[in-house]
């Protein structure tokens, strides 16, 4: 299939759902990378009347989706943001992250109405509020410290419990070398909690309102095992809303928390969250008011909305990035110039136009242009790692060849067959794949052959190391570059590459308690550095997404590094 023809087909499919169901960005996580993000319900370049002077609809509810089978609505096993924006609707963190008047990022309390910080940075002190969980018990600081000790003990298994590395002896409780009670966290009364740290960690509230410190309470996890959190009737919480309805592959139901602490200030009665995958069908249900927001690359329909006065359009960069993965296990990819040959196969504004219509960011490093060290813009800092490629491997096909050579395989492309999973079935991928394969013939004259499958198939199979390729995407929980390197470490191994360096662990360890911002911001810059010169995973572009959300719907917030859901969403004149 030739660029132009291609470019029309996709046209036809970029759809975009809204995986957030409306929750404007969610702690992201991993996706399949294909076209469903998150929507967001601002308006872009246009001015919104003062939400206080609104009269809010009598009955409150909001109609969202998500696009896939939550993984598990366990926050310490929870690793997809399909669970995440689930579980950031019922849960209450000790701290949410909203957006500030002039964008910024504002943390401020949740189930802590107050928390103190030490002189030297390493003592959290929580004051928590008065709030029930979801069967009217009191939530207290215990429930907090068994939440938090639990995502670190190994024996849960928690693919984020690297994140929670900064507190005092978790690493080694995490690999097993002393007792998870010698963790330093610590409830001292019914409403205080303690943490306290190993060094001054500069982001360590981001990791505070992260999902893998959500509570959840010792008696409901102990009477339901491995199960909790797979079934609605499972999950006891203590956010503003609350799971009554879980019909795996069909719908989520939320329905307000009564008994939460901030439940006069909670507009929807209730949430709904059909699982929604096919593209056509999203459309239909923005279009028929069954759903009350949608993102799409689409021009055609970009135009259509925006054209539409009960309407509003939001662009906002995500903290995310779509990329290939390479096996550095597997015979062929453990070879770094093969690696890099594939990497520089591929023309990233090129398959922006061809792929996104021109929607998203071409990556130009591993890290997007939103994130930031202090008050210091990453990739204006950075050189353009993806140009770097470029410039060092001019002719990728030759590349090959050395690779093939050092190998001792045969140094022909042409009778190199490769393989890549796709984490879902739809048609939007199988587009996606005919397009690599056109690339990769074009520029190394190699064959590729294309594997679809469901997405928990997928990731069963890339952390088993069972895969060549893999595509797929990722988004920072925190607005530093720490979440999205630290998921290459060699402890972490998120995506499953199985590759290690010694280097690059030493500078994520070093770079997240260093104060210093100049430094730690050059850690950084050395890190990704090392990554994309080994290039395990190869970036393709920065998500953007292009929401659009019916006018009635107020009071969401779009700051992409947000856990605040529903809390304060209402509709006017719906």
């Amino acid at each position: 299939m030739n660029k132009k023809l291609m470019s029309l087909v996709l046209a036809s499919l970029m759809v975009l759902g809204a995986c957030s169901t409306g929750t404007d960005g969610t702690n992201l996580t991993k996706t399949d990378g294909g076209e469903t993000n998150v929507t967001t319900t601002a308006v872009s370049g246009e001015s919104t009347p003062d939400e206080g002077d609104m009269v809010k609809d009598d009955n409150q509810f909001f109609n969202g989706f998500i696009a896939s089978e939550p993984s598990s609505l366990d926050p310490a096993k929870a690793s997809d943001n399909y669970a995440i924006s689930v579980l950031i609707n019922i849960s209450d963190p000790l701290v949410i992250i909203r957006d500030g008047e002039e964008g910024e990022m504002v943390f401020e309390g949740g189930a802590a109405e107050k928390w103190d910080i030490s002189e030297d940075g390493k003592v959290y002190t929580f004051h928590l509020r008065d709030n029930k969980w979801t069967d009217g018990q009191a939530v207290t600081a215990n429930d907090f410290e068994y939440s938090i000790k639990r995502a670190i003990n190994p024996d849960t298994g928690s693919p984020y419990a690297y994140l929670l590395d900064p507190i005092m002896n978790a690493t080694k409780a995490n690999a097993g070398e002393v007792a998870v009670d010698e963790v330093g966290v610590k409830a001292l009364d019914e409403k205080t909690l303690e943490i306290t740290l190993e060094n001054a960690t500069p982001h360590f509230l981001g990791v505070v309102a992260n999902s893998i410190m959500f509570p959840v309470r010792q008696d409901a996890v102990e009477a339901h095992g491995e199960k909790y959190g797979s079934e609605a009737d499972t999950v006891v919480s203590n956010g503003a809303h609350k799971i009554t309805e879980w019909v795996h592959n069909s719908e989520i139901k939320l329905v307000k928390h009564d008994e939460y602490w901030d439940a006069a200030n909670v507009n929807y009665t209730e949430v709904n969250m059909p699982i929604v995958a096919d593209s056509n069908t999203m459309m239909n249900k923005m279009l028929t008011n069954e759903i009350d927001s949608v993102s799409t690359n689409i021009a055609e329909w970009q135009e259509r909305f925006k054209a539409d006065e009960n309407i509003k359009y939001k662009r906002v960069e995500q903290p995310s990035t779509f990329f290939m993965s390479f096996n550095t296990k597997d015979e062929l990819f453990k070879n770094v110039k093969v690696r890099r040959a594939f990497g520089a196969a591929l023309d990233r504004e090129d398959a922006n136009e061809v792929i996104w219509n021109g929607n998203n960011v071409a990556a130009s490093g591993w890290i997007p242009g939103n994130i930031f060290v202090g008050e210091k813009p990453f990739r204006e800092n950075s050189v353009n790692m993806i140009e770097k490629l470029h410039t060092d491997v001019p002719d990728p096909k030759a590349l090959l060849v050395e690779g093939l050579k050092e190998l001792g395989m045969d140094e022909d492309p042409a009778n190199l067959t490769v393989s890549i999973s796709l984490g879902n079935t739809d048609q939007w991928f199988k587009t996606y794949g005919e397009y690599l394969q056109q690339v990769m013939k074009e520029n190394l004259g190699v064959n590729l052959e294309v594997e679809q499958m469901e997405w928990t198939v997928f990731q069963d199979r890339t952390q088993k190391g069972d895969y060549q390729m893999g595509y797929m995407a990722w988004g920072s929980e925190l607005s530093e570059p720490l979440a999205l390197l630290a998921i290459h470490t060699s402890k972490a191994d998120q995506v499953g590459t199985g590759w290690s360096n010694a280097e690059f662990d030493e500078l994520i360890e070093k770079a997240q308690i260093e104060q210093d911002e100049d430094k730690r911001l050059e850690m950084y810059i050395q890190a990704e550095e090392i990554l994309m010169a080994e290039l395990p995973v190869s970036p393709v572009v920065h998500q953007v997404t292009n929401s659009f959300t019916y006018k009635y719907v107020q009071g969401q917030d779009f700051n992409p590094f947000n856990n605040i859901g529903f809390r304060k969403g209402f509709t006017s004149g719906r």
